[in-house]
C-alpha cells in the first residue's frame, strides 16, 4: 500500500470543497456551519476579504461562540 502525499491546500482539494460548499449550501442555505466552510474555501483562494466578511458576519451572529476569524 503507497500512501501519497497531498496538500490541504493543492488546487484539487480547494476545488473539492469549494465544490461540497455548493452542494451543502443547495441543501441547508445559509446554515452557519456551510458558511464557515465557504469562509474557509475564501481563503484559500487567496481571497482574505471576502473570507472576513463571511467570518465576521458569523461570529457577530454568535456571540460567546468560539469562531475563527480572518485576521
Amino acid at each position: 500500500m503507497s500512501v501519497r502525499s497531498t496538500s490541504l491546500t493543492s488546487s484539487r482539494n480547494i476545488d473539492e470543497a469549494a465544490e461540497w460548499v455548493r452542494s451543502a449550501w443547495a441543501l441547508k442555505p445559509g446554515a452557519p456551519i456551510v458558511r464557515y466552510a465557504n469562509g474557509l474555501v475564501l481563503l484559500l483562494r487567496g481571497k482574505p476579504g471576502e473570507a472576513r466578511k463571511v467570518l465576521d458576519e458569523l461570529a457577530r451572529e454568535a456571540p460567546g461562540k468560539p469562531i475563527v476569524t480572518a485576521g
